[in-house]
């Protein structure tokens, strides 16, 4: 289905009349900003009203999310526009790329409990009531400061909601990150650990 601009208003000049403002006003309705981004020759629309959209729905989803946890109590939502937001993003980089090697790996169906596996891999989380983590199953990516009842079932719950099997915890206190994740014959975990000298220590 293709959307066309109307015809020029009776007093618009037809010479100058921006039939594209005007189709995009059909299609998406008065928005407060419209940005067009040029990547590869293709124009992205992009409006910081439906972006607004999206990160409140991402927020309620996620507060649902971590509603059913038992042994997760939220604390609060991190700004987006977070300062340790901006810090973990180089780790988490790392983690991501393709030939990036794990900090642990464990076959899958090792006689060991993959959870308590977990728990005894994260040795910076130990004795720690608050964690930094990313809420899983989010369509926009949203961190929340969340005290933990039991680290056991804190990891177990946080894992078997992930539809991914993809999970990040961290400690403000010390900096330090990690992603746990199930690849295709083994569990792995990436860490890493960022300066927080120059951190507002109010915010942690």
């Amino acid at each position: 289905m293709y959307t066309h601009a109307r015809k020029p208003k009776e007093y618009a000049n037809p010479f100058d009349y921006d039939f594209k403002k005007d189709r995009y006003y059909n299609i998406y309705g008065y928005m407060e900003t419209i940005i067009f981004i040029t990547i590869d020759k293709e124009v992205i629309l992009m409006s910081f009203q439906n972006e607004k959209i999206l990160n409140k729905k991402a927020l309620m989803n996620a507060k649902n999310t971590l509603i059913l946890l038992s042994h997760i109590e939220l604390i609060n939502f991190e700004d987006y526009d977070s300062q340790w937001l901006k810090l973990f993003e180089f780790p988490l980089k790392q983690f991501r790329k393709i030939d990036s090697k794990p900090t642990y790996s464990k076959p899958i169906g090792d006689t060991i409990c993959h959870i308590s596996w977990f728990e005894s891999s994260l040795e910076f989380l130990k004795e720690k009531k608050e964690w930094f983590i990313l809420v899983p199953n989010c369509q926009f990516p949203v961190w929340a400061n969340v005290r933990v009842l039991s680290i056991t079932k804190a990891i177990e719950e946080l894992w078997e909601t992930s539809e991914n099997r993809d999970i990040i915890l961290a400690d403000k206190c010390t900096g330090s990150i990690a992603q746990i994740s199930l690849e295709e014959n083994s569990y792995e975990i990436h860490m890493g650990k960022c300066d927080i000298t120059n951190i507002n220590k109010n915010n942690i």
